[in-house]
């Protein structure tokens, strides 16, 4: 049984990247039969939800290390529960760790473009706006997502039908639900439109004393469920770097940049689909 580090699978990884099968002619990069000889090189080191196209980022990263002329060293990994995370040469690579202890490389991404990896933006309007490139995650790609660590049941107290999650959000609020306690007795709360794709909407809620992300699903049509409600890191000031080692994601917010250390963690979301903000709002 393999029971490497996530400091372990990444070396392997980089150190074989050269080597990678490519296409054959007129197969797809995304068809199964490349897919499995990608995974076959790499020793199963590859999630099963890893999405291929994240191979451009471990080229980008060997590039790097390859013109820095030194030998490969591989930043210590920050482990959360089953899922480990490493930043590299402004890469974000997070591992997670199945159930036979083997860990295994699910996401490799680059910095977001759109919000230099700010998550969202405080100028230019009325109010901050999670960033619509990254969905306010901080890095790039189209298939990341936050999700709880252990999705929520169905929870009447916490659903409201409405077409608009951002709606949803201001009845919970003014129900005084206890997810929604911190805001209580708070003034000059500021709720941003939401970001909507499929079935996950995101609002920032800004107060005087610090910003909050709401993670809302859609349970059914025009039924909107809170999952989450969680405040900007207070140590790291959801820079999702740790103060002391800069080069490691933050050992509060595990690098999430909300929240407490495993309440959120990063999957994947395969809706082609871009993010849009609430018209209701607009």
């Amino acid at each position: 049984m393999r029971l490497e580090s996530p400091e372990a699978v990444l070396e392997y990884i980089l150190l074989n990247a050269h080597g990678t099968p490519q296409p054959s002619s007129g197969q797809a990069y995304n068809s199964d039969d490349h897919k499995r000889r990608v995974q076959m090189w790499f020793h199963g080191h590859l999630a099963d939800d890893f999405d291929y196209s994240n191979l451009f980022m471990i080229n980008m990263i060997l590039r790097d290390e390859e013109r820095s002329e030194r030998k490969l060293e591989i930043p210590t990994a920050r482990i959360i529960e089953d899922d480990a995370y490493i930043y590299m040469h402004d890469a974000l690579l997070s591992f997670i760790r199945e159930s036979d202890g083997i860990w295994k490389l699910r996401i490799a991404l680059s910095m977001c473009w759109g919000c230099f990896g700010n998550h969202s933006f405080q100028s230019g309007q009325c109010w901050g706006v999670l960033c619509q490139c990254c969905g306010g995650t901080g890095w790039e790609g189209d298939t990341l997502e936050f999700c709880m660590s252990h999705e929520p049941p169905i929870d009447p107290e916490r659903i409201v039908e409405t077409p608009s999650p951002r709606a949803a959000f201001i009845q919970l609020q003014k129900r005084q639900i206890l997810m929604l306690a911190p805001l209580r007795d708070q003034k000059d709360i500021d709720v941003t439109p939401a970001l909507i794709r499929d079935d996950v909407a995101k609002i920032e809620v800004t107060t005087p004393l610090t910003r909050y992300l709401a993670l809302m699903r859609n349970i059914s049509e025009d039924q909107w469920q809170l999952n989450a409600f969680a405040p900007l890191c207070a140590v790291c000031g959801g820079e999702g770097r740790d103060p002391v080692e800069r080069t490691m994601p933050c050992s509060a917010c595990g690098g999430l940049k909300w929240g407490q250390a495993g309440e959120l963690r990063y999957c994947r979301h395969t809706n082609s689909e871009w993010w849009t903000l609430d018209g209701s709002y607009l």
